[in-house]
């Protein structure tokens, strides 16, 4: 899919807000945001009116996932528990319908996010987008999951399996 021209470009600025090495390429990020925005416009013309929404990267390779058992209200946005960089994990997101559509058109708001002092960063940007919409960010989603990709290397999480879930 082409990526819009009216693509939002915020400032160059914004990358150092960081107070870690970003990684990724500005540029990267806001298409990946972009293309949630898409991901929930086409959702949203099937009249979707569902409890519980999932999003999750299309490289994941799942190795173990518990689902929560109590059913999310519509404003949790609960993000797997482990490496936080800087926000909230992008891998596997279990999402409210409120949280979801805060989430998923995070582009929309970008320029007041990364104005409100949140880094141009794809873990910090999802997590500051949440809660500045008043959504409740709980950091309880336990799998183990590793990257797959398209050569067939394995990316492997950096926590070890037998961490304990807080």
């Amino acid at each position: 899919t082409e990526v819009a021209n009216d693509l939002p470009r915020p400032s160059e600025e914004y990358e150092w807000h960081a107070p870690y090495p970003v990684v990724t390429p500005a540029a990267s990020i806001l298409k990946c945001f972009w293309n949630y925005n898409e991901a929930w416009k086409f959702y949203q013309s099937f009249g979707a009116d569902d409890d519980l929404i999932v999003r999750c990267r299309p490289d994941a390779f799942f190795h173990f996932c518990e689902v929560p058992k109590a059913k999310l209200a519509p404003h949790d946005f609960m993000s797997l528990w482990w490496e936080r960089y800087g926000g909230v994990n992008d891998r596997l997101v279990f999402m409210g319908p409120r949280a979801a559509e805060s989430a998923m058109t995070m582009i929309t708001r970008i320029d007041s996010i990364l104005a409100a002092g949140c880094p141009l960063h794809g873990e910090s940007v999802p997590w500051a987008a949440v809660q500045l919409a008043g959504m409740r960010v709980r950091h309880e989603l336990c799998a183990w999951l590793s990257l797959l990709r398209l050569n067939g290397d394995m990316v492997l999480p950096v926590h070890l399996i037998n961490e304990k879930h807080p």
